[in-house]
């Protein structure tokens, strides 16, 4: 899959062949106009680079200029890549060209379409029909259209957000009902996502948000799903259009016990316990002995638990996590309260009192891996509980019995790129976690060598460069992992250009160079914005990174 489309908007099926214009207009400046009617994408990835150094954009209405130092020689190769839009956002494409140096004379390139490494017409087609980073057009066609949103939150790193593109949002099926919807995608990464992430709470990915034309949540997803269940949402969600928050506030505040059961789970969703105990104990009234809702009040009960901010709280949590799983045993959250358990269990009784707790959660990833109706209509997958067995047995010490588990993950994400009829050579999403799994496997070499295979196909993306920095700094070669974590900070952006920080500081600090790691980090920190709303997790990875900071500043003490 072409990931560097994510920061786009859709290629059309027959897309127009439009091109920039540049010219040099002084010494160390270069000066790109937008065809007419189109303009230059600022949201979008857009770079520019001279033997290899990255130049300062500055986008004015339909131009760009790049300023690069003026004693610099401007007969030298220049690249340029840059997203352009026509005026009416009905779509993005990106767009590149080179220059070369030839007899002391700067010459231009042809202009062409982004093809990464030859993408298939299946990859391409993956974005078809969304708006990307722009939720200000999106709002506004849905208002003129009156139909419902279907906002989906993603991240290029995130491999079940690869696994929708890939399965679900690339189908034919799909593009049929959703020819019904407003599609918008949000880069979770970059600073566009804020308002709306905030607005939906949306806190893990992919998320995806179904809304009315007026932006009222109606249902969401969270994680990958099957296709056919994904499609049997969409339609339900057609044919309630009217059961947004503030109607099922409305009813349920009336007396309408459905309403409340409806409020209730759309509220847990969001994360926002409190109120959802409060509707789902009204909902319950109506409730017979066997009726499943009685699931969802026990998921508010531990949502409002697991907030709580007494130092007993932690194992008042776990206490009723064990009563939960008690109740509702056939509960298809059960594996995921249970592997709660055994965190918490560690956590407050050490890891020879949560020995019990492990074996009890590969015990249920076994069942549901004999069983698969015990995980339809959830995100895992046969890999994800194979990972799961191989986590338990890690956090027990086993480290036989938990490489023999993630070598078998590693072989069911192959199975399942196979099963999905996908290019296993190209896949991204369970491929991402395969590479992964083989490298806790202890087959560091094979996935050396497949991670490299990647880094060449999608050679301007984070995503490679960064686990695989990751598993060489574990692996105990901190130089090959430098260069592979500078990649991948390179390439970073937003949010995870903060995780990739944090990581080349850490190898930095592993090659004791103090200096380099302080120098990054009071780059980043200084460069970074923080959103208002400290669920954004934004605020999770800069806290990271003011650790790393306080332990150098701490270290220098000494």
């Amino acid at each position: 899959m072409i990931t560097a489309l994510l920061m786009s908007f859709a290629i059309a099926a027959n897309e127009p062949d439009i091109k920039f214009s540049e010219q040099k207009t002084k010494a160390g400046l270069i000066e790109f106009q937008a065809p007419l009617n189109h303009h230059f994408n600022q949201e979008s990835p857009n770079r520019i680079t001279l033997k290899g150094e990255v130049g300062k954009l500055e986008f004015s209405d339909h131009i760009v200029k790049v300023q690069y130092p003026s004693e610099t020689n401007m007969c030298q190769p220049v690249e340029a890549r840059l997203f352009i839009c026509d005026d009416k956002k009905t779509y993005c494409l990106e767009r590149r060209k080179a220059y070369s140096c030839e007899n002391g004379k700067w010459r231009a390139g042809n202009s062409k379409n982004y093809e990464g490494q030859k993408e298939t017409a299946q990859a391409s087609s993956v974005f078809e029909g969304f708006i990307v980073n722009d939720p200000v057009a999106a709002v506004k066609l849905a208002n003129e259209t009156k139909k419902p949103m279907l906002i989906d939150f993603f991240g290029i790193w995130c491999p079940p957000c690869n696994q929708l593109d890939e399965q679900v949002f690339s189908s034919p099926s799909f593009r049929k009902i959703a020819d019904s919807f407003v599609l918008l995608k949000l880069d979770a990464d970059k600073e566009v996502s804020w308002e709306l992430k905030s607005k939906y709470k949306v806190t893990g990915y992919p998320t995806i948000i179904f809304a009315d034309h007026k932006g009222e949540e109606l249902n969401r997803i969270i994680g990958a799903r099957e296709r056919p269940e994904f499609l049997k949402t969409m339609a339900a969600v057609l044919a309630n259009q009217a059961h947004s928050e503030p109607n099922l506030r409305k009813r349920a505040d009336a007396g309408e016990l459905r309403a409340a059961h409806d409020l209730g789970k759309l509220l847990l969703g969001r994360e926002e316990y409190s109120e959802a105990l409060t509707y789902l104990l009204k909902a319950s009234q109506g409730w017979k002995k066997s009726d499943p809702g009685h699931d969802d009040l026990l998921e508010a009960q531990l949502g409002v638990a697991s907030r709580a901010k007494d130092p007993d709280a932690k194992i008042q949590y776990v206490k009723l996590l064990k009563q939960a799983l008690e109740l509702q045993p056939k509960s298809k959250r059960a594996l995921e309260r249970s592997i709660l358990v055994a965190q918490g269990a560690e956590e407050t009784q050490g890891a020879e009192a949560a020995r019990a707790y492990h074996l009890e959660v590969i015990r249920l990833a076994k069942e549901r891996l004999k069983n698969a109706k015990l995980i339809q209509g959830t995100e895992w997958n046969r890999g994800d509980l194979y990972s799961v067995i191989a986590e338990q047995y890690e956090s027990m010490g086993d480290a036989k019995a938990s490489a023999q588990a993630y070598g078998q993950a590693a072989w069911e994400f192959g199975q399942l790129i196979k099963k999905a009829g996908l290019q296993a050579d190209r896949e991204r999403g369970h491929n991402l976690n395969r590479l992964y799994c083989l490298w806790k496997s202890g087959k560091q070499e094979q996935a050396h060598r497949e991670y490299s295979r990647f880094e060449k196909l999608f050679p301007e993306e984070f995503t490679f460069y960064y686990q695989h920095a990751r598993m060489m700094h574990e692996w105990g070669n901190p130089k090959e992992a430098l260069e592979l974590a500078k990649k991948a900070f390179q390439y970073s952006y937003g949010d995870n250009r903060l995780r990739v920080a944090a990581l080349l500081a850490g190898v930095h600090l592993a090659l004791d160079d103090k200096k380099s790691a302080e120098s990054l980090l009071n780059e980043v920190m200084g460069q970074t914005s923080l959103p208002k709303d400290a669920r954004i997790r934004t605020h999770r990875y800069y806290e990271k990174l003011k650790q790393l900071k306080a332990q150098i500043d701490a270290a220098q003490k000494l």
